[in-house]
């Protein structure tokens, strides 16, 4: 994704700016995923039911950022360069089993349920800005930057269900 700007800023009735900025970025997405049904039936009234599912995504955001400020004689007030790149890889794994019993009268069953999700989300960023200044002393900012983010969750569940019905109907 490319973007051009060029906008002008009026200072008073006689002086002005201009700034012209050129905008890169590009965006790269990569999902897989998997997930599964089993099912056994150890008799007519009793049965196991298995749900594991995985996926993975990666992510790569990159953006390039060049700007240049200028007086009406095109003498430089001012430029910039930016780049910033995000790279992500996201891992998700869950297991849910499931016992279930169904009792003689019809609609009568319990069930217990156990479930496990692991997450483990890994973030690096960076930033590298130089930003160069000409007003009356010439001046540069240079930023450089780099951020790393790991985050870890586990999840853990269990239940047990009892269903009865209500009515003849139900």
């Amino acid at each position: 994704n490319n973007t051009v700007l060029n906008r002008q800023y009026f200072l008073n009735d006689t002086s002005s700016t201009i700034y012209s900025e050129r905008n890169d970025s590009e965006t790269k997405n990569y999902n897989h995923r998997f997930s599964g049904r089993i099912e056994y039936a150890l008799d007519s009234s009793n049965s196991f039911i298995y749900v594991p599912s995985i996926s993975y995504q990666k992510r790569n955001i990159y953006q390039n950022l060049s700007g240049v400020n200028r007086y009406m004689n095109q003498s430089i007030l001012s430029t910039t360069n930016n780049d910033n790149n995000n790279q992500s890889n996201n891992y998700s794994i869950s297991n849910n089993l499931t016992f279930r019993h169904q009792f003689e009268k019809k609609g009568r069953t319990v069930s217990a349920n156990l479930g496990s999700t692991i997450n483990i989300n890994d973030v690096t960023t960076t930033l590298y800005s130089n930003n160069n200044y000409s007003d009356n002393v010439n001046s540069s900012k240079l930023v450089d930057q780099q951020g790393l983010n790991t985050t870890n969750s586990y999840t853990y569940r269990g239940n047990v269900m009892y269903t009865e019905p209500l009515s003849k109907i139900s």
